[in-house]
């Protein structure tokens, strides 16, 4: 697409770029964390070339939303959206609500694509929390004036956040005292934590000349539209369209996602609760469906879930 960065120009950082490619093919949600200067905006800049075209329901859906929104620039797309915004963003903002009628806000606005949340800390405590239902959920419902008006807010969430306030590479030369850190990590609620399926550092990689450059968008993107169509042949008998919208409870995310023994034995062994431990066999699930030369069919084996774990790196503090 012209005027779409390319992933190639993403050296290094191949944890990271894993997690991308597995947000998009999965429709899961991301949190990147990492210093400043590490990589993270360059991931998050690139993401629009790595989309799967709209179907013509979402993309008839997607228009709706836009025009309740009173967007008058907004035209006819199978492109998803990407929104982005501001950490001084209100609630109502975000969930929308405002004006008679009420219009949706950026959560519905980001139906069908990619919601950006730059510096997670930033964001008032209040529009955290209203992170919760459609992280879940896929939708928002406000009752305004006895009347209740819901849309749907099926997105993925690729969030970004600095270890501290000061968010400097080097830890020995950091303003922010360790209890300082904490605090500004726990500003996230434990409960967004969890709906999170991929948690990953990004390190900035050693300044070794030449780097290789990256695998190019391009070439990402056709193994996502692969791992997508894996995802709807799988699904096609549930209500569901990719792995993110399997629920992460009751059976049926063991039945559509099967392991062999020995994945069942690391997954048992895990110290995590249960919701992060289906979160995290969706994932393996998604790395699977990526692997184009693999057989669909197959049971996931012990290397998908170990990678799944890999993925799911909380920062060192009070948020594990």
């Amino acid at each position: 697409m012209i005027g779409v960065l390319d992933m190639a120009d993403v050296r290094g950082l191949d944890l990271p770029r894993l997690a991308i490619a597995v947000m998009v093919a999965g429709g899961q949600h991301l949190l990147l964390h990492g210093p400043s200067g590490a990589g993270k905006t360059m991931l998050v800049d690139r993401i629009a070339g790595l989309l799967p075209e709209l179907d013509d329901t979402r993309a008839l859906e997607v228009a709706k939303i836009h025009a309740a929104a009173h967007e008058t620039s907004f035209e006819w797309t199978r492109r998803p959206p990407v929104r982005i915004p501001s950490p001084s963003a209100s609630a109502t903002a975000l969930l929308g609500g405002e004006g008679r009628p009420m219009r949706p806000g950026e959560f519905s606005l980001a139906h069908g694509g990619v919601l950006v949340l730059d510096e997670l800390p930033e964001f008032a405590a209040d529009c955290l929390e209203t992170l919760r239902r459609p992280l879940e959920d896929g939708f928002v419902a406000l009752t305004r004036h006895r009347t209740t008006t819901r849309w749907p807010a099926r997105f993925s969430l690729l969030a970004t956040m600095r270890p501290c306030p000061c968010g400097s590479p080097d830890h020995a030369r950091r303003a922010c005292s360790t209890a300082s850190e904490h605090r500004y990590q726990a500003r996230i609620p434990s409960p967004v934590i969890d709906r999170m399926d991929l948690v990953v550092p990004v390190d900035a990689p050693p300044v070794i000349w030449p780097l290789e450059p990256g695998e190019p968008s391009s070439t990402i993107r056709a193994r996502i539209l692969v791992a997508r169509e894996r995802q709807q042949q799988r699904l096609r008998d549930t209500p569901w369209s990719c792995n993110a919208e399997i629920p992460a409870s009751g059976n049926a995310i063991m039945q559509l996602c099967p392991m062999v023994g020995a994945a069942e034995g690391l997954f048992a062994g895990l110290a995590y609760s249960r919701r992060p431990l289906l979160r995290m066999l969706r994932v393996a699930q998604t790395i699977a469906d990526l692997e184009i030369d693999r057989d669909p069919g197959r049971p996931l084996g012990l290397e998908f879930f170990a990678t799944a774990a890999r993925l799911r790196q909380l920062p060192a503090s009070s948020l594990t």
